[in-house]
């Protein structure tokens, strides 16, 4: 967190932050003069970019969520007309209801877990569609629910037998 803070403050010190061409020469001499050279030059870009960048930063602990469209756009996009993360991530930033922009990683990183899901399901031979989604981790729940139940039980079925030795 220390880092990213340092980062930040390189930048904006530099006044990086309000213009178009960053000069990242200038922005990497800074930080290896401050920081040593934990990092490449490539990824100080890529982490302003993809995190830092006032239009694409979210709050602490805040996770950049896509709505159930937007990944089904996504996938149609990318599988059927062979779209670039860039062109996608241009399409969905045009919706008046994205506040916080989407870069190319995060559409990248949403197409690849939307993949893997759909996979995961098509192995447990179910229909690929969200309510089925919900309603596996509904069992799951239930299931996990009940194992908590059936141990408890099976701990106060111990304690009984161990009292049961018989009188004395």
């Amino acid at each position: 967190m220390l880092e990213i803070a340092d980062f930040e403050n390189i930048v904006t010190s530099l006044g990086q932050d309000k213009v178009d061409n960053m000069d990242w020469d200038l922005i990497y001499s800074r930080w290896v003069e401050q920081n040593g050279s934990l990092r490449t030059k490539k990824q100080l870009q890529e982490k302003w970019r993809n995190y830092l960048k006032v239009d694409v930063k979210l709050n602490d602990g805040e996770r950049f969520v896509f709505s159930r469209e937007q990944v089904n756009y996504i996938m149609e996009q990318r599988n059927c007309r062979k779209r670039g993360w860039s062109e996608i991530r241009e399409d969905l930033n045009k919706e008046p209801s994205m506040t916080v922009k989407t870069t190319p990683n995060r559409v990248k990183n949403a197409y690849h877990n939307e993949t893997k899901k759909r996979l995961r399901l098509e192995r447990q031979n179910l229909p690929v569609n969200n309510e089925m989604v919900k309603a596996v981790s509904n069992v799951d729940s239930r299931a996990t629910e009940s194992y908590g139940d059936s141990e408890a039980t099976v701990d106060s079925e111990a304690t009984d037998s161990t009292d049961d030795k018989g009188p004395d």
